[in-house]
């Protein structure tokens, strides 16, 4: 009778087990969710406010003064802006494969994810947003890109060189002598702002 209890007992334990380790897969893949949800915010707030901030100066200084005052400030501030934005854990900048400035060239990542953006644009299959995460010992890394689309306004800067005014040109001629952001139509895709969001994991996953 004893054997048959301790059998039994036995038996119940190790029914147990996989129910029980498959709760905690549960409630860490859950947890890791929730660290890739925070993350991925982070980076589109981050992404977000750099875009308004661009947007706001460029519009003032082109009322004010125009192409050529606009051309200036985004050369000016652009950089400034973007670490600015910045902070502990998050590296945001912005990339493209025609730059103009050499900061924006692409990492490898980057530039393989331009590459596909661009040709998802080119057959007219927009993204908003491209992001993945992985996880090194207790860090979670997540890789974010927003496509950068030129527009109308863009041009002045940023299309035909032959439309553009002169003291744009020169402005580019002086400052950008290498410059490849030239040539582009209202709608082309332009680049991406480029978010890096690093953080530790959750306690209760680091003691997995």
């Amino acid at each position: 009778m004893v054997k048959q209890v301790a059998g039994a007992w036995m038996m119940m334990v190790w029914c147990l087990v996989p129910v029980a380790w498959a709760q905690s897969e549960r409630v860490a893949g859950s947890t890791t969710e929730q660290a890739v949800s925070q993350a991925l915010e982070k980076a589109r707030a981050a992404a977000t406010a750099l875009t308004q901030a661009l947007l706001g100066e460029l519009l003032q200084h082109m009322r004010e003064g125009g192409p050529g005052a606009a051309v200036a400030v985004c050369a000016a501030k652009a950089q400034e802006l973007t670490k600015a934005q910045q902070q502990e854990g998050l590296l945001l900048r912005r990339v493209s494969t025609r730059t103009r400035n050499p900061q924006n060239r692409p990492d490898e990542y980057e530039q393989a994810k331009l590459a596909l953006m661009e040709q998802q644009y080119r057959e007219h299959k927009r993204t908003d947003e491209v992001s993945e995460w992985y996880l090194e010992g207790k860090m979670l890394t997540l890789r974010y890109l927003r496509p950068i689309v030129v527009g109308e306004m863009c041009l002045a800067c940023h299309g035909d060189g032959e439309h553009m005014k002169q003291e744009v040109r020169d402005f580019l001629s002086q400052h950008y002598p290498e410059d490849q952001a030239v040539g582009y139509q209202a709608g082309d895709f332009r680049g991406a702002v480029s978010v890096t969001v690093k953080q530790a994991l959750p306690p209760d996953l680091q003691n997995q």
